[in-house]
């Protein structure tokens, strides 16, 4: 009766994967499709020429699969520009960029500090987050590409309201114990969309008529080496 056993493991292991494959989303599975085949060429084709992404991710010092395809899909399509936020490992110290914001080709973003965060006034001088990560890569390259406001910012809370809770101003009421209303956040989650409605703003800009840059983006772009 062991031989039996000794088959069907293999079996089993196997039909375990496909569920997982077959069944994403199901329990604590979740896949993310194919960012070179699937998020986006979704993107590209709908119209879209930014792509902004607040993700987390457990690979540092690893260039994987993902910083690949933002890489790939960047050099085929280079009018479409991914910006990636650097991660929040910044704690542990050097090469804790995760990924793919250490792909060649996407934008990594880190955090700065520009406010107090007990008086929340504004610090004489911005300095790196300290949960902000930071480079080198794998191959040594320099990350984060640029930072932004990440620290104390102010975002859209949808949840129960906390009446003890000072970090959050209350909106209008929508049910008994819920409220739209905004929380004071940090990360390097939050510096990327900042970096992201800039480049909008100036990619906007820059495909006007006039074809002309704002002073604001003239002083980004010749930061970003556009």
């Amino acid at each position: 009766w062991f031989i039996p056993i000794i088959v069907l493991l293999p079996l089993l292991f196997l039909i375990n994967l496909l569920l997982s494959f077959c069944c994403a989303g199901v329990h604590d599975k979740l896949f993310v499709p194919s960012l070179y085949s699937v998020v986006f060429p979704k993107a590209y084709e709908s119209g879209a020429r930014i792509h902004s992404n607040s993700w987390g991710s457990h690979y540092r010092y690893h260039y994987s699969q993902t910083s690949y395809d933002v890489d790939a899909y960047t050099y085929e399509h280079p009018d479409f520009l991914v910006i990636l936020a650097a991660g929040n490992y910044g704690s542990d110290g050097m090469s804790t960029i995760i990924s793919p914001a250490d792909s060649k080709n996407g934008l990594a973003v880190g955090a700065m500090e520009y406010r107090d965060p007990v008086t929340d006034d504004l610090l004489a001088e911005s300095n790196l987050a300290w949960f902000s990560s930071i480079g080198p890569t794998s191959d040594g390259r320099i990350k984060p590409d640029i930072v932004a406001p990440g620290y104390g910012i102010k975002s859209a809370f949808s949840g129960s309201y906390d009446k003890d809770d000072s970090q959050m101003s209350t909106g209008r009421l929508h049910e008994k114990d819920s409220v739209c209303a905004v929380q004071s956040m940090a990360g390097t989650s939050m510096a990327t969309p900042v970096v992201t409605g800039t480049e909008v703003y100036c990619y906007s800009n820059s495909s006007s008529l006039s074809n002309q840059h704002s002073p604001t983006c003239n002083k980004y772009y010749q930061e970003m080496h556009f």
